[in-house]
């Protein structure tokens, strides 16, 4: 019995699937490369005429933007729960001198401003560890030219 082959992908389309996935990994450390990665993964997805790379494209770009989602929602904890200080802060300030401020918090908003801290920055290298899987289970299914669900 004779079964259809699959023509092989082009080697251009190759070299632009790498070209976003290292500079998405790349921009795990300088982020501005990251951007770079996701508008080739963006004009590149409506240019591919084989669905391997379109799906790798959608998972490039899927990948990024549930990062920024999961980053910016981090930082919002980290802000939220800063604020019992920096209200304080605010609020004492006029009361204070030119020459001295004296600041007195209370333990609650202390406890509260590092607690936030500390779940926004675990999230954080959750977020970071979660997208450095992603681009290499991505890289290594484009090695193999398999495509990404």
């Amino acid at each position: 019995m004779n079964t259809p082959t699959l023509p092989a992908p082009s080697a251009r389309e190759f070299a632009w699937a790498w070209s976003a996935y290292t500079l998405a990994a790349v921009g795990l450390f300088m982020f501005w490369t990251w951007i770079v990665g996701l508008l080739i993964a963006h004009f590149r997805r409506n240019e591919s005429a084989e669905p391997l790379f379109a799906a790798h494209y959608r998972w490039q770009i899927r990948t990024f933007w549930f990062s920024m989602l999961w980053y910016t929602l981090a930082m919002a904890l980290i802000v939220a729960s800063a604020w019992p200080v920096l209200r304080e802060v605010l609020r004492q300030a006029p009361a204070a001198d030119a020459g001295a401020l004296s600041l007195s918090l209370d333990w609650t908003a202390i406890f509260t401003t590092a607690t936030g801290a500390l779940i926004g920055g675990a999230s954080m290298i959750g977020i970071w560890v979660w997208s450095a899987y992603r681009l290499v289970r991505g890289m290594i299914a484009l090695a193999d030219a398999r495509a990404v669900p």
